[in-house]
């Protein structure tokens, strides 16, 4: 079971523990134990490709266009569990670290984090 950071500046990143892969779904080892599934992950490398985009996971009110929002919105109809904005934290991790994604930091914008598809 891989142990990764979340993304973000160092005083804000959390560890966490994830088992399984892109490949075949995930279940974060987080409170409640979400499973996401590979399609729903895989939805997201689609609905993203070849763009880079806000996580959005910070914000209270998650811009529209950005991943978070976007997993919120999206995950009572494709994947096992609903899904918070919060968990596109984790899930953000989970595509850098496995080269799906490439996380971006802007000087100007030093709180939020994108991803590079």
């Amino acid at each position: 079971m891989p142990t990764i950071f979340t993304l973000g500046k160092p005083e804000t990143r959390a560890l966490f523990t994830y088992s399984g892969r892109v490949n075949n779904g995930v279940v974060l080892h987080v409170p409640g134990k979400p499973r996401i599934s590979s399609k729903f992950l895989w939805k997201i490398l689609y609905r993203f490709e070849d763009s880079t985009v806000r996580v959005g996971y910070w914000s209270t009110e998650p811009e529209a266009k950005g991943m978070a929002e976007w997993v919120r919105v999206n995950s009572p109809s494709l994947n096992l569990d609903p899904l918070t904005h919060e968990h596109a934290e984790y899930i953000a991790a989970i595509l850098d670290a496995e080269g799906y994604a490439e996380a971006i930091y802007r000087e100007q914008e030093p709180n939020d984090v994108y991803l590079r598809f």
